[in-house]
């Protein structure tokens, strides 16, 4: 399932059944910036709709529901995506592998990709601080690796 925003409590039920994924993209509610991307007759429903989907959403991961992190084509926002994470009750490592490992299994890759392991594929970011202990850090990127090569890096 996409998005999820108004996810009821017996899909929610339904999603723990059946082993289904659920992939939450909240920025487009909860960042200000995103939400004026919107066209202007969407950003008010887009306002007053903030906290019946922060809500449903912190149920969803409170009930256990298997999700994964996604950006719905809003690029550059994934760490904003694991800070709602967080806020919605996961912990930054369940966060941090919604983003990974979780999002790997989920698109039928995690034999490939999803881990720092050997013999997978990795692109990697180096970021300023601890995810584990704040999610924020995220959002500190300092290096890119991909393919094994530095691509970019930020003082």
């Amino acid at each position: 399932i996409e998005h999820g925003y108004f996810i009821s409590d017996e899909e929610i039920e339904l999603l723990l059944q059946s082993g289904r994924w659920l992939v939450m993209t909240p920025s487009i509610f909860f960042t200000d910036e995103r939400i004026w991307t919107l066209p202007p007759n969407l950003v008010d429903g887009h306002l007053q709709q903030r906290e019946e989907v922060r809500l449903r959403l912190t149920a969803a991961v409170k009930a256990g529901v298997k999700y994964a992190a996604g950006t719905d084509a809003m690029h550059g926002g994934l760490g904003k995506e694991l800070q709602y994470l967080t806020d919605f009750g996961a912990s930054p490592l369940e966060a941090l592998k919604a983003a990974t490992s979780r999002a790997a299994e989920l698109c039928g890759l995690a034999d490939k990709i999803g881990i720092i392991a050997s013999g997978y594929q990795a692109d990697i970011i180096a970021v300023d601080g601890n995810p584990v202990e704040d999610i924020r850090a995220v959002q500190r990127v300092r290096t890119v690796v991909q393919a094994g090569r530095v691509i970019k890096s930020f003082n």
